[in-house]
């Protein structure tokens, strides 16, 4: 099973919806997928926002149960694959723990990557391949939604949920568009 962790600062908006667009399609992944997230910053135990549950509703999971934990070391060394949604994010994780490098990329980077390199494989094979393959040019931030409108929220539920779907494919699981809504 590969366990996957998303991140981003608060795990109220980003995270949980990277979260939940995995964990929905985890059953496509060879030997399967445990997903968690987490915020660098974040207050343990609060919900998602209004907004990010609206937004995931609409793109067809749900974050109504989802209660925010904040980063941990354990988190880190617990993970297969460490997904930042903004280059920050994924300093932090560094920060916090070093050896994470090769396993720990920007969610629209590790698409951007998994869309450039062929073949399919070994799920971790092909983490390994990414991280060869790793560009500076590659590096690209998920937007903090976070107080702007429900627009901006839909905007990002779609755009973490294709880059999900990318990465899904990237990694020879097929994708999760049966799941999502019509954008």
């Amino acid at each position: 099973m590969l366990r996957v962790l998303a991140v981003c600062t608060g795990n109220i908006c980003r995270s949980p919806l990277a979260e939940a667009f995995s964990a929905a399609c985890s059953d496509l992944v060879p030997g399967g997928l445990s997903v968690r997230s987490a915020g660098t910053w974040a207050n343990d135990g609060m919900p998602a926002t209004r907004e990010s549950r609206l937004a995931g509703r609409e793109r067809g999971v749900d974050l109504e149960g989802h209660r925010s934990s904040r980063l941990t070391s354990a988190a880190i060394r617990e993970a297969d694959l460490i997904l930042g949604m903004t280059a920050e994010h994924v300093e932090g994780i560094l920060a916090l723990d070093p050896s994470a490098a090769a396993r720990t990329f920007t969610l629209k980077e590790l698409a951007a990557i998994l869309r450039g390199l062929p073949g399919t494989g070994d799920v971790r094979a092909r983490l390994a391949e990414a991280d060869r393959h790793r560009d500076p040019a590659l590096v690209d931030d998920v937007a903090d939604p976070l107080g702007l409108g429900m627009e901006i929220y839909r905007h990002i539920a779609l755009e973490v949920d294709v880059a999900v779907d990318e990465i899904l494919a990237g990694l020879g699981a097929g994708t999760g568009a049966a799941r999502t809504a019509e954008a």
